[in-house]
């Protein structure tokens, strides 16, 4: 995505306004996708994280 918004960027233009605006509608449209994307990522991450801690805990106690 960063490499795209660059490319684009890159063309020489000067400002926003002057951007193709189906080109720059459709990357805003992939942004917000990929921008989605990571923010699940996350948050699985996250209860992922949280699962294995629980776990981890749940062991020591049984160990103790």
């Amino acid at each position: 995505m960063k490499e795209r918004i660059t490319e684009y960027m890159s063309g020489g233009l000067s400002g926003p306004e002057l951007m193709d605006h189906d080109k720059l509608s459709r990357l805003l449209i992939d942004a917000r996708e990929y921008i989605e994307f990571l923010e699940k990522r996350l948050e699985h991450s996250t209860e992922m994280h949280e699962h294995t801690m629980e776990m981890l805990y749940t062991l020591i106690g049984k160990l103790k």
